[in-house]
Parts: C-alpha cells; structure tokens; sequence
C-alpha cells in the first residue's frame, strides 16, 4: 500500500549536500526542484505538477551528496515516497516504475 504524505507550502524535502532517499509522485499540489547559486539566486530546474515524478536522480540511485533542493509551492502538496518500491525492484528502469506506481494509484 502505497504511503500519502501531506506537507505545507515550503516545506523543504531535500537540501543540497544530502542524500535522496526518496524520489516523489505528486498526488495534490506541486513540487519544484532548484538549485541556489553562489549569488543567493535561485534556479528552477523543474516543477512537479499532480502525476509527475521528481527526485534528484543521481544522489537517489547513486547515493551522492544531491546537488539540488525540492519543496512544497502549493499551500498543500500530497505525495507518494517512491523508495519502498525502489529497494524491492532494484534492477527496473524507470519507465517500468512510472507504470506501476500509476497502477497503484
């Protein structure tokens, strides 16, 4: 069964530096992954509406320091941890994971 997560706006999921242990399927609300630069200013890498996936990829598969932060821009946002079925399917890609968490929901 999958878990359903509620945060509020600004809500900080991951910061650079540390490790993604998860990646996320948004079920309410939007996401959005940056990075910060050395002037302070940030820099959209991506918004994640309902039914979209983010995560920082390289530090959720390879366990390296992430590079970027994610958080909540909507006043609630809901989503689905996708770890779980990450450790119990090691050896899918991702479309394989795209199509069973949509199944699950």
């Amino acid at each position: 069964m999958k878990q359903t997560i509620e945060i509020k706006k600004g809500t900080i999921l991951l910061s650079e530096g540390e490790i993604c242990k998860n990646a996320y399927q948004v079920v309410h609300g939007c996401l959005k992954s940056y990075v910060i630069d050395k002037k302070g200013k940030e820099h959209i890498i991506q918004f994640a509406p309902e039914g979209w996936y983010i995560s920082d990829l390289d530090s959720f598969v390879n366990g390296v320091p992430a590079k970027t932060y994610i958080d909540a821009i909507s006043e609630k946002s809901n989503f689905h941890p996708i770890k779980l079925l990450w450790d119990e399917h090691p050896d899918r890609d991702l479309a394989w994971y795209t199509r069973e968490t949509q199944n699950m929901s």
